[in-house]
């Protein structure tokens, strides 16, 4: 591929592998690091891949961004989905495509764009978020991983569900990142296909406690996980674990509707 301007590029310094700037390209701009700056247009027009030099002689890696990149560098106003919990999130949710995606607590729209990429165009994602602070920066976010809000592919709606439900929409999947998630199951039949997949993310153990006894008389095929990633050192003469890793961020809690 090409660079062009608005592309997403993530630049990497050669020297140190850790040191790395996730930039948007404008004609004429400039990216200033602790390694010199580097020129926007020496980049637009240029492949994949390929070296850099900056204006103090340092080299750069020129890449297009990864999924996990565009993730991590996603403008926040509220915390992220990691990408260590999205894999789960999307087997258990069942998200694929021609699915119909029912999802609540939009925040950063990080989870809504990735279920996006994967829905496609024969899918939809019904993102609700009853904050509406957070709608600008989600748009923002969302439109990084794809042009799905214009296809019609993802609409986010301004809603308390708490309080006034989904109705008229209804899906095959039903994804919660919501404080109290219980508080939407008066709801249930009327927004999840009996036999649909549910899925809930929680930070607190008190939490899952609750949302567990709302659900054993409702849902089948109940669980609970946490997901834990450790990176490891490349380098093969000290090949051994970081001393820091990612670990609680949330509880994954699903199951699937069986009715009341």
């Amino acid at each position: 591929m090409v660079f062009k301007e608005n592309d997403y590029v993530l630049l990497i310094l050669k020297s140190d592998k850790e040191k790395r700037f996730f930039i948007r390209l404008q004609k004429d701009k400039e990216l200033h690091t602790h390694k010199g700056f580097i020129k926007h247009n020496d980049i637009i027009g240029k492949e994949n891949a390929l070296p850099i030099i900056s204006s103090l002689g340092k080299e750069f890696v020129v890449l297009s961004p990864r999924v996990d990149d565009l993730i991590m560098k996603s403008e926040r106003k509220t915390q992220i989905v990691y990408p260590k919990d999205i894999g789960v999130i999307l087997l258990r949710g069942d998200v694929r495509k021609e699915r119909t995606i029912i999802e609540a607590g939009t925040g950063s729209g990080v989870l809504t764009g990735i279920m996006a990429m994967v829905v496609g165009e024969s899918g939809k994602i019904k993102s609700f978020e009853w904050r509406n602070e957070f709608y600008e920066t989600s748009i923002k976010n969302i439109k990084r991983f794809g042009d799905f809000i214009s296809k019609g592919i993802v609409e986010i709606i301004i809603r308390d569900v708490y309080k006034e439900g989904f109705s008229p929409h209804k899906g095959d999947s039903l994804i919660l990142d919501l404080p109290e998630p219980w508080e939407c199951f008066k709801y249930l039949k009327d927004v999840l296909e009996k036999g649909g997949s549910f899925v809930s993310l929680l930070p607190t153990v008190t939490q899952v406690a609750t949302l567990l006894e709302y659900m054993k008389d409702k849902f089948i095929d109940i669980t609970v996980e946490e997901i834990l990633s450790r990176k490891w050192k490349t380098e093969v003469k000290t090949l051994r674990p970081y001393d820091r890793m990612v670990a609680h961020t949330a509880f994954i809690i699903s199951g699937r509707f069986v009715g009341y």
